[in-house]
């Protein structure tokens, strides 16, 4: 009973480390961001609707892009996937995205992606966590 009882202990005890190092190891990308605004010189722009995309980077290194619009009601819908990528994480807080190095700024649900120099010069996304 007491090497059961050790057994259950020790596999409990690893069970919970690979849980917590899954949980370190996750990107801060993964998931699911929705475009709320765009920031260019200064110029801060609301994205509506008929404008609003939805990025779903996902654990395999692809992301999807989904487009929405509204209806005949004015209610906001999906108009589906129109676009697909790749991104990869390079270090350093640089991330490889479809091609173009850029580097994200994470504030709890948002993100702000932003040039490769870091700075917010020219035009900024402002994404959301879905």
């Amino acid at each position: 009973m007491k090497t059961f009882v050790l057994l259950l202990t020790v596999a409990i005890t690893f069970m919970a480390c690979d849980n917590n190092e899954d949980a370190s190891n996750q990107d801060e990308l993964l998931g699911k961001w929705k475009l709320i605004e765009i920031r260019s010189h200064g110029i801060v722009n609301t994205i509506d609707c008929k404008d609003a995309v939805l990025l779903d980077f996902k654990t395999d290194g692809l992301f999807d892009v989904e487009h929405f619009g509204s209806n005949d009601t004015n209610a906001c819908i999906s108009m589906g996937k129109i676009d697909e990528g790749t991104w990869v994480n390079v270090g350093n807080s640089l991330y490889n995205i479809d091609g173009d190095v850029v580097t994200p700024k994470f504030d709890g649900d948002i993100l702000i992606m932003v040039s490769n120099s870091g700075e917010e010069t020219e035009s900024s996304g402002v994404f959301e966590r879905q």
